[in-house]
């Protein structure tokens, strides 16, 4: 037991300092490479927030959880601010699930999506979860949380039993179970309507440019944007379509912990069972973080699009600084050679 316990508190102390240093540079590579793909529209608006949210999750855990392990004295107000591990954990999910919901109606029902999902639309519906998660964390964690014995936190006493027992599965239900319900079935609903209203939905839209153009050449140049719309639109679903597989697969498991285990268990290693449980209940900690880290990489090798974006972002910074030094070179050798023919006519 003492030695599951011993390799528990070393993986604990361990992992997320491994995402960290991973997740975060990939999280702002993401936001950068994503919001100059195109145009601003809800679709990358909503994947660089995700990035955010993803890459603030990863540092706000990493943050706390150095204070307890090196005993910080937080007291009441650092206790009532750890609301914020959960909060943008669970904006980051409902993010996705956000971009899902985007996605879903562009891939089947493309006529609709202007009208349905506008950019004002889509700030709303970001503004609008963000303020609702801020103000259910903010206020339960101000109202039920306090400072507790030595360097801990603990519940307010009127609160005890809301805490062990409701908060535990309320918690449950709005940072894994209802984005995982909803984003599975998006997901199912969104690589069913790539299927089936493809090739419809470029009929459609080649109709539509051909009835603006009144030449062959515009209507080539409109071809030539429709397709790379096309190529846009399907790099972000394909984008989403990973973030969501993934989320899908690493939260099963924190599904399955949430469900089998006690609600009161509190990673304990006092019998063998609980330290099993212990041990479970830090994979699939790991698997939840890991869902803040790993998108990056899935859209780097699974989607040309971004890769190419990405390349193209960091030869173009390569060139700029190439091209300044050289034209500062060259800015000092013709005042050299100004210089030297002033003083070639000085001695004549």
């Amino acid at each position: 037991t003492i030695e599951i316990c011993d390799a528990v508190t070393q993986f604990s102390n361990t992992y997320l300092w491994i995402l960290f240093a991973i997740g975060v540079p990939g999280n702002v590579l993401t936001i950068i490479t994503t919001l100059s793909m195109q145009a601003l529209s809800p679709a990358t608006f909503f994947i660089a927030l995700l990035a955010f949210f993803d890459g603030s999750a990863l540092v706000v855990k990493l943050i706390f959880q150095q204070l307890y392990r090196y005993e910080v004295q937080i007291g009441n107000v650092g206790c009532k601010m750890e609301f914020l591990t959960m909060y943008l954990a669970t904006v980051a999910n409902w993010m996705l699930v956000l971009i899902c919901a985007e996605r879903f109606i562009s891939v089947c029902y493309p006529l609709k999506k202007i009208s349905v999902f506008t950019k004002k639309r889509g700030y709303i519906c970001a503004a609008t979860v963000a303020a609702f998660f801020l103000c259910f964390y903010g206020i339960l964690f101000v109202v039920m949380r306090d400072k507790g014995p030595g360097m801990t936190c603990g519940t307010n006493n009127n609160f005890l039993s809301f805490w062990a027992t409701y908060w535990y599965w309320l918690n449950a239900a709005m940072f894994l179970f209802i984005p995982f319900i909803i984003i599975l079935v998006f997901t199912g609903g969104i690589i069913r309507g790539l299927y089936l209203s493809r090739r419809d939905r470029r009929f459609l839209m080649q109709k539509g440019s051909g009835r603006d153009t009144g030449n062959e050449c515009a209507t080539g140049n409109n071809q030539r944007l429709v397709a790379e719309s096309e190529r846009i639109e399907r790099a972000i679903t394909i984008m989403m379509i990973l973030a969501a597989v993934l989320f899908v697969a690493f939260a099963l498991p924190a599904c399955v912990f949430r469900l089998l285990s006690d609600p009161k268990f509190r990673g304990d290693c006092d019998t063998i069972a609980n330290a099993y449980w212990a041990m479970f209940e830090q994979v699939q900690f790991l698997l939840v973080d890991l869902t803040h880290v790993l998108n990056f990489f899935m859209y780097f090798f699974a989607v040309r699009r971004f890769r190419s974006q990405l390349f193209k972002l960091l030869r173009c910074k390569t060139c700029k600084k190439v091209k300044y030094q050289h034209t500062i070179s060259s800015q000092l050798s013709s005042s050299t050679k100004a210089n030297s023919t002033v003083c070639l006519q000085h001695i004549h």
